[in-house]
């Protein structure tokens, strides 16, 4: 028995694993059908649960160990509050029309005992812009010969009659909306049920197993999570830098809220060339170059191609100009080179001339506000007040003539007239001079710099790991240093995620990039505390951070502030996210200690005494990392089931996750596994979960798609 509920669990990994990839060729309906929702696949986790459930009960560990069974027990609550709700669960969707009575609501599964009239639906936009922040509905339930109002939102759905509904989408011209609604009001309860048990019994072994904190060293561990919670171009024509910083501290509509004009520089000269700056002009000086001077800049070699079908058959050394895509004529040359539309390198180089185009024409341009719309100079201003029509339609112009006559006192007081003109017919507060200086300030800080100075740090480190222990006597204080840096390159991560906190207005958790730097923070920490233990930990801590902030810069991922999604906006979400951040980072530093584990088993033969130590550190952050694990994917769902109505969607992240978490959690059950009992199979072991976690992270942003695209 003890060997058949490991088989069960291995199995139960493989196929997951092979669902996600049969996901991309034969689509998730497919494998929802054929594998998630097979009926043999659902016994197969009932019988892993029945081997764990009769293992525990024979082996009677239960009476001096109650945590394993008690935590058996809550799993196979939650297995059995998806099977109720597989079973007699019931989901659907409806489409309200305002003032119309529904009396069945087109509901193919269930019709409603009761009446239903939307009476008004309503968008709530972010501060001064037109980005939504939130749909809600509002009902009237007519039942019983009494009418009851109600209000559905997203994130807080309404339950009545144990029909819960929940805001889904809406129609354009917000006289329509679209909720889903489910009826599974006993799946839910005892699914929750199981969640609650999961977190008393976690709650209650960290108190059982880390009480007397003084005795041990490492039962400091929870206190730390708790705290966790010049080239020249002299042909070149544009403005001078200081206009070219009043322009950036303009206000501007873009990514979907209100940001100084110099972020949106910044992005466009990144866009075009790869870093934020080109030459000795800055990133404004570069866009009111392309906006003022464009039959100049388009013979500036600026564009970036990356690749090389497209430099060579256009003959282009690395960089090219703007006309050197275009024929005499005018003809774009890229359709015409044998390249697919689709091509990546075809995109990318579309892209580019995209957003100089946009610029030219004015579209990227929406710098004039009329309350919480912002219009750029080319936009149909019918809506807008008449008596601003004017001035929209001829400041540009207006500026245009000054920065040709290079009239450097009137280009600036047509910018401040503009900047006027922003807080005149903006709602009041919308923008915020502290905001704009801030971010421009955040603008400047030469962030990416700080994974370099991790590296090179790395490499000190190393150095003097590999020294005879004579001379580290000698520089015994190279670790205190190392520690040093560590920590005032931590307060500048930490007051760079404080900056974005406070430009966006809300946790670092919005995209890839946010989330990232909150796990190179987790690992600082966690580096800066067992550094101490040993400078091995120093050193994986220091490599590990530093890829980490070097992955983060990487073009896949988003480093622009962006305004979150009003299905982003719950609590539950933030606590998700956090969790599994931090188990992230704890899993990472796992992963270290068995790098190194390795590292002195291979080639260091003479610090073996040093192995137990790892071991026992590794086996310490073990279960606070599952634990968190766990209680991560309790938390998203439950965030899901506030969302969408359901608590697991086999997501391939959700999947991923998972089998994640079945990995490490075989890992502490390792005293009844024979060959996880060997530590050097075991810290191998800990690589393989590490690998599981990339996967979960990276990979599945990657290769798969899902729900979790926008993290």
């Amino acid at each position: 028995m003890k060997g058949f509920r490991f088989i069960a669990i291995a199995l139960l990994i493989v196929i997951m694993a092979l669902a996600t990839i049969l996901e991309t060729i034969k689509g998730s309906e497919w494998v929802l059908q054929n594998i998630y929702h097979n009926i043999a696949f659902m016994a197969l986790w009932g019988i892993a649960f029945l081997l764990f459930l009769l293992y525990e009960i024979r082996s009677r560990n239960y009476r001096k160990k109650p945590f394993k069974l008690g935590l058996v027990i809550a799993f196979g609550l939650v297995l059995a509050g998806g099977l109720v709700t597989f079973l007699s669960g019931k989901s659907d969707t409806v489409h309200l029309r305002k003032h119309v009575t529904y009396d069945e609501a087109n509901l193919s599964q269930f019709n409603f005992p009761f009446h239903i009239t939307l009476s008004d639906f309503e968008i709530q936009y972010y501060q001064g812009t037109t980005t939504p922040a939130n749909y809600e509905s509002s009902l009237i339930i007519h039942a019983r010969n009494q009418d009851i109002p109600i209000k559905v939102s997203v994130n807080h759905p309404i339950t009545y009659k144990g029909y819960c509904f929940y805001q889904t989408s809406y129609d354009t011209d917000l006289n329509g909306t679209v909720l889903t609604v489910t009826h599974n009001l006993a799946g839910i309860c005892i699914i929750y049920t199981g969640y609650l048990l999961i977190a008393l019994l976690f709650i209650a072994k960290f108190i059982h197993r880390y009480w007397n904190l003084r005795r041990r060293a490492v039962a400091k561990l929870p206190v730390l999570l708790l705290l966790l919670l010049p080239q020249l171009l002299s042909a070149q024509k544009t403005v001078t830098r200081e206009e070219g910083e009043a322009l950036g501290k303009l206000a501007v509509y873009y990514r979907g809220r209100i940001a100084p004009l110099n972020t949106y520089a910044i992005d466009f000269t990144r866009k075009l060339t790869g870093k934020t700056a080109y030459k000795q002009f800055s990133a404004e000086q570069v866009l009111a170059g392309w906006l003022f001077y464009p039959e100049i800049w388009q013979h500036e070699p600026m564009i970036k191609v990356r690749s090389k079908e497209i430099r060579q058959r256009l003959n282009i050394e690395g960089r090219s100009t703007f006309g050197r895509f275009f024929t005499q004529d005018g003809v774009s040359k890229l359709p015409f080179l044998g390249l697919l539309p689709t091509d990546k390198g075809i995109m990318e180089v579309e892209e580019k001339i995209g957003i100089i185009t946009q610029l030219h024409n004015g579209n990227s341009l929406t710098v004039f506000p009329q309350k919480n719309r912002w219009y750029a100079p080319v936009e149909n201003l019918d809506e807008a007040n008449p008596q601003d029509t004017v001035f929209i339609t001829h400041i540009l112009q207006l500026l245009y003539e000054s920065v040709e006559q290079e009239q450097h006192v009137q280009t600036r007081e047509i910018i401040e007239k503009m900047a006027l003109f922003q807080q005149s017919r903006c709602e009041a507060g919308v923008i915020s001079k502290t905001k704009i200086n801030m971010e421009i300030l955040l603008n400047t800080i030469p962030f990416t710099a700080l994974f370099p100075i991790l590296f090179i740090l790395a490499l000190l480190t190393f150095g003097y790991l590999v020294c005879t222990e004579n001379v580290q006597r000698k520089l015994k204080f190279v670790p205190l240093a190392m520690r040093v840096c560590l920590l005032v390159i931590w307060i500048a991560l930490t007051l760079f995620i404080a900056l974005r906190t406070y430009i966006s207005g809300h946790l670092p958790f919005g995209n890839g990039y946010e989330t990232l730097l909150f796990l190179v923070w987790l690992v600082l920490c966690l580096t800066f505390f067992f550094g101490k233990k040993s400078n091995l930990l120093l050193f994986g801590g220091q490599l590990l951070a530093g890829f980490g902030l070097l992955t983060a810069n990487l073009n896949a991922l988003n480093p622009q502030i962006s305004s979150l999604m009003p299905v982003l906006h719950s609590p539950w979400l933030t606590i998700h996210v956090s969790m599994m951040m931090i188990a992230y980072s704890l899993l990472a530093f796992i992963s270290i200690i068995a790098i190194i584990y390795w590292g002195i088993r291979l080639f260091r033969k003479e610090q073996r005494a040093h192995l137990q130590p790892l071991t026992r550190l590794s086996h310490a952050l073990l279960l606070p990392s599952v634990a968190l694990l766990v209680l991560g994917i309790i938390t998203g769902s439950v965030w899901a089931n506030l969302t969408w109505g359901r608590c697991w969607g086999w997501d391939p992240k959700e999947v991923w996750a998972l089998i994640t978490t079945l990995v490490y959690g075989l890992a502490l059950c390792r005293q009844d596994i024979a060959f996880l009992k060997k530590d050097r199979i075991y810290h191998i072991w800990m690589l393989i979960g590490f690998c599981m976690v990339l996967i979960t992270y990276f990979g599945v942003n990657v290769w798969f798609s899902g729900l979790h695209s926008y993290n």
